[in-house]
């Protein structure tokens, strides 16, 4: 249905000129023209085989646009690659439109140093009225025209929200399942800070209405938080929402995510490195089992004994806000202190194993009050170091 629906587009561009559809996955651009004489080439390599030679100026259908290298294009009945810098939008031809790849400033003029119009959201739709795929684009959002680098322009969807203080969620693991598109609502709010310039807007969507722009570093409530996407928040007397890519808490680097992604990142009797936020005091457990939440026991000796001395010098059901660190990410959690049930380390002076939480996760028993408390704990940890 969609290569049917591109048909169309395209008969219909010879009468009311061309147009260029997007969704999120790899949908034709629309038409492009060639700024040199240029081969099509098989691959996406220039030692790849030439298909056929296309003259300049010549028009071709843009099926996928990555600006900083190739294009996937139709010519005819050739479907191949052209290097994206060989190729621009057609001067009098409708725009083209594109989304945003990350959170990104549009400037008044194409340099890095001109100043900040406003800033598009990660997934935004902009209008493309010259592009230069080696550089930058003359855009409009809204009723505003500018200029962003070509990078950060896509067709083919929008990556997904990383901190966009670190980059430790390079490592993600692509087979994690998908964390739930449910938000959580705050018991409290969570002071967090814009981590650049930001959007707050009406709904949770990139082309929602802007109810106001925020400078890097303001500090907004947050009331409510979809760990993989927005979060509901309230600044100088507005209220809208906010990318979570875009908020951080007092130190960077400590991600907030729900148990269901976190528990495929786990593995049954790795060794992870837990700091206790409210003193900076660290320690190391095992993983023990990982069912409605992670089951851990401490690694050595050592490890217990700091365990109990966090907790007055007694095993303890207090939970306490901590970050857990493992294959260079840190995440979010709470813990308790109460040894229970089975435990497979042996000579580390604790008699079963103790539970560490995540957002989302539960109780054995199916209990709401318990992981209601370590929520708190979570969201704790978080906000001191999101």
């Amino acid at each position: 249905m969609a290569k049917t629906r591109l048909k169309n587009l395209l008969f219909a561009a010879t009468i009311i000129g061309i147009m260029f559809a997007l969704t999120q996955t790899a949908m034709a651009a629309g038409t492009f023209r060639t700024t040199n004489g240029v081969n099509i080439r098989s691959e996406a390599a220039l030692d790849a085989s030439v298909l056929r030679t296309v003259s300049v100026g010549s028009n071709v259908e843009v099926l996928e646009h990555n600006p900083a290298g190739w294009s996937r294009v139709r010519v005819g009945n050739t479907t191949g690659f052209i290097r994206s810098d060989f190729l621009e939008v057609p001067t009098g031809s409708r725009p083209a439109t594109l989304r945003t790849t990350y959170g990104v400033n549009m400037r008044s003029e194409a340099a890095l140093d001109a100043s900040v119009l406003r800033v598009v959201d990660a997934g935004a739709k902009v209008e493309v009225l010259t592009h230069n795929p080696a550089a930058w684009s003359r855009v409009r959002v809204g009723g505003t025209e500018g200029f962003i680098r070509s990078d950060f322009l896509t067709t083919t969807g929008v990556q997904a929200p990383q901190s966009s203080t670190a980059s430790s969620n390079a490592n993600a693991n692509s087979s994690t399942p998908a964390a739930s598109t449910a938000s959580v609502n705050m018991n409290h709010p969570v002071t967090l800070w814009t981590t650049a310039n930001a959007n707050v807007r009406s709904s949770a969507s990139p082309d929602a209405d802007v109810v106001t722009m925020l400078d890097e570093g303001t500090a907004v409530s947050v009331v409510a938080l979809n760990p993989s996407a927005w979060a509901r928040v309230q600044v100088n007397g507005a209220t809208g929402y906010i990318r979570n890519d875009l908020l951080r808490g007092n130190v960077n680097n400590v991600e907030l995510l729900e148990w269901s992604v976190v528990r495929g990142m786990l593995r049954d009797g790795q060794v992870v490195h837990i700091t206790d936020v409210r003193t900076g005091r660290t320690y190391n457990v095992r993983i023990f089992t990982r069912g409605r939440h992670a089951d851990v026991e401490a690694a050595t000796q050592a490890d217990s004994d700091t365990i109990r001395s966090l907790n007055g010098g007694n095993w303890s059901w207090d939970r306490r806000p901590v970050w857990v660190t493992f294959d260079g990410r840190t995440v979010a959690a709470s813990i308790n202190a109460m040894p229970h049930g089975r435990g497979a380390v042996q000579g580390n002076g604790m008699n079963g194993h103790i539970c560490l939480h995540f957002l989302g996760s539960e109780n054995h028993n199916g209990s709401t009050t318990s992981p209601r408390l370590h929520r708190a704990m979570v969201l704790e940890a978080f906000a001191a170091g999101g």
